[in-house]
């Protein structure tokens, strides 16, 4: 976790030399720059920020003196420390911890984010700090729709099983601000995108919905057809944006901007530090990272055990005696019942895979011994406030003992209130960062 954290990305990934901000092979070079106008939005945007003020500005300010900056971020609540803050970005805390979808604060920071972008003058530099959860961050509907229609957008196809994709490609469509739309609103000649990436694969479309990303304009065609396929086009809710969608002709002009995007931290940076953590300790180490979403939670659950116990009916001397641990990074979804219980997709695929073990015999003395977690790296797991799940063969027994009937739980979508009791749940609150989810199994 502290390896994607933006404190640790900006000190080992960004340099200041002389005018010039250093970006691996990247030179932004600031000389005859006017102001430096910082905008963004996401579950890591209030740190980068501050990182940004700390590791960057401030350096910078010291070789050119009559530098000046100002700027907004559009945040999550309790997502920085106030007393790190500076005082020339202002973080606006734009939604509530756990609810990951836009408010009528998140519109109201976007106007504001848009009115800085076009008071820009053509020499002015702006950096765009962007995170997982930009897009619900980042809301300006197109004209016809309201706030409660993207609302039920994002409600409607997460419960549906949507993956970020699919969501996201429906949000793009619906927005003023997405798909470049962030970028075409703004009058200085440079912008420079540092992005935390929670998208496998790092499409730059779809992290926060790609507001700065201009090869990849808004296909409402494409949003329809999500819609279509989750079976949601038939929802009442949701006909007013299926009518907007089928109408709109959106005339895009060129943007006045050039823009360059470096992705600072990843979900493949989190499994790699992990894994050589792993190595100090004297495990041996399995490590995976997917590409893309990785389909539903539970088929997730079924290829996951069957992996694990493998390792736990390990037979040879050698490898049984070695401690190992197995690390990888993905992003399942999950489909919801009608009236689904408590929890998110991290707690689910705990609770999931404790049940297969058990179903082919662990715990017992035939098998090694293991513990595992899985969670999400911006200490969010659904609509709850934990970032996911833990287990061990102790809280197995101890829930059996409870009468808890995991099959019931998992039916329900139902975990927190599986693990809540047992003392399963992890949580830490927000991190400060966003890199899709972790999940880590330790075998002796």
């Amino acid at each position: 976790m502290e390896a994607v954290k933006p404190q640790r990305l900006f000190q080992d990934k960004i340099a200041v030399s002389a005018q010039q901000i250093e970006i691996g092979s990247s030179r932004v070079d600031l000389s005859g720059t006017g102001r430096v106008i910082v905008v963004g939005a996401g579950k890591a945007s209030a740190a980068m920020a501050i990182a940004l003020e700390r590791y960057v500005l401030y350096p910078l300010k010291e070789v050119i003196p009559n530098l000046q900056w100002s700027g907004w971020i559009n945040c999550p609540e309790g997502s920085f420390d106030p007393a790190e803050a500076g005082t020339q970005i202002e973080l606006f805390e734009a939604r509530p911890p756990g609810l990951n979808e836009p408010t009528e604060k998140a519109v109201l920071g976007t106007q504001k984010i848009l009115q800085l972008l076009s008071s820009c003058q053509p020499n002015d530099l702006v950096i765009c700090l962007l995170s997982g959860g930009g897009s619900a961050l980042l809301s300006s509907p197109i004209d016809g729709l309201t706030l409660g229609d993207k609302q039920n957008v994002a409600r409607l196809v997460a419960a549906a099983g949507g993956n970020i994709v699919q969501l996201n490609t429906v949000r793009r469509a619906l927005s003023n601000v997405k798909a470049g739309g962030l970028a075409r609103a703004c009058r200085a000649s440079k912008m420079l995108t540092l992005v935390i990436s929670d998208v496998l694969g790092d499409s730059l479309e779809t992290i926060a919905s790609g507001p700065t990303y201009l090869d990849s304009p808004a296909e409402p065609a494409e949003a329809i057809r999500v819609l279509e396929t989750l079976s949601l086009a038939d929802r009442p809710e949701l006909q007013n944006v299926l009518r907007r969608l089928r109408i709109q002709e959106r005339q895009l002009g060129p943007a006045e901007c050039s823009v360059e995007h470096v992705i600072l931290g990843s979900n493949v940076d989190a499994v790699r530090a992990a894994e050589l953590r792993a190595l100090e300790l004297g495990y041996t180490c399995q490590t995976s990272t997917a590409d893309y979403a990785e389909g539903d939670v539970l088929e997730l659950a079924d290829s996951l055990s069957q992996g694990l116990l493998a390792d736990l009916r390990c037979t040879q001397d050698i490898q049984r005696s070695t401690p190992k641990c197995i690390i990888s990074g993905g992003e399942p979804t999950v489909s919801l019942p009608a009236h689904p219980g408590r929890g998110g997709r991290n707690q689910l695929l705990a609770l999931a895979i404790m049940k297969r073990l058990q179903d082919a015999g662990w715990p017992s003395a035939n098998l090694r011994e293991l513990a595992f977690v899985s969670g999400g790296t911006d200490g969010e797991d659904g609509p709850t406030d934990a970032a996911g799940a833990c287990f061990d063969s102790s809280l197995a027994q101890q829930a059996d003992a409870l009468g808890l009937n995991p099959d019931a739980f998992i039916t329900s979508a139902d975990p927190y209130n599986f693990f809540q009791p047992v003392g399963g749940l992890i949580q830490i609150g927000a991190t400060g960062t966003n890199v899709c989810d972790l999940r880590v199994a330790v075998i002796r």
